[in-house]
């Protein structure tokens, strides 16, 4: 088993003994569960500031490998399922059977894509980079932060953490943010420039993400605290 597979299986591990626990306390319902999605543009340091965030949260984070690993694996698919109670299930039924069409060149893979990311966001306890993620939740649930950064000042971290020569940054940063923007606009007909897909846009270029962790945890908490309220108040399905 690989690295990949090993942080999978230790993830299902910790779903499946959360849902035993639920069974044998009693409790079927819940409010929903605490997530985080992070959207980045490249050599924003959006994926150290995810680790950062992730590592004093104590969630496990999930890039883009893990999600697509899971999502094109039937296995994997039906493995989280299995950890969802039933009325999880059946908010799961629903939310497929609305979805809208997709293109066919990728109709296959963006169900499988929600088939994996939304009992995710049953689960809870993990922190999700890449993907969309934040438009298959939407902001009535978990919590999304969009990370960006001055075009020199992410040819230059570029340079400095992968020893790359400026013109090759300029090239990875200009092809990664074009396959970025496709990517959203085929699944989710959106803009990953938008603000208004996140709960926070945080730009990297003049603040130490070390400070800006503990405020966007704080953030989070927030939020998730008003989500749960919501839900007790019946005004959240």
């Amino acid at each position: 088993m690989g690295v990949l597979e090993k942080i999978i299986d230790k993830q299902m591990r910790a779903w499946e003994k959360a849902r035993q626990k639920a069974v044998e306390s009693g409790i079927e319902d819940f409010p929903p569960p605490q997530i985080i999605t992070v959207s980045r543009s490249s050599g924003s340091r959006g994926m150290y500031l995810a680790h950062k965030l992730a590592d004093k949260l104590g969630y496990q984070l999930l890039t883009r490998e893990h999600i697509d690993f899971m999502a094109t694996s039937e296995e994997n698919r039906e493995r989280i399922k299995a950890t969802l109670d039933e009325e999880s299930r059946r908010r799961l039924r629903r939310a497929m059977r609305s979805l809208r069409p997709f293109p066919s060149t990728v109709e296959a893979y963006a169900r499988n894509l929600y088939e994996t990311v939304l009992p995710m966001g049953q689960l809870g306890g993990v922190l999700l980079v890449g993907r969309g993620t934040n438009f298959i939740f939407g902001l009535t649930h978990g919590f999304h932060i969009r990370v960006v950064c001055g075009l020199d000042k992410r040819i230059e971290n570029y340079v400095k953490y992968n020893d790359l020569s400026p013109r090759q940054a300029a090239a990875v940063i200009e092809k990664s943010d074009k396959e970025r923007r496709k990517f959203i606009k085929k699944l989710f007909r959106a803009d990953i420039d938008d603000p208004h897909g996140y709960d926070v846009v945080v730009n990297t270029e003049f603040v130490d993400i070390e400070e800006l962790v503990p405020c966007l945890a704080t953030a989070y908490r927030t939020k998730m605290n008003k989500l749960k309220r919501l839900h007790r108040e019946g005004l959240l399905g």
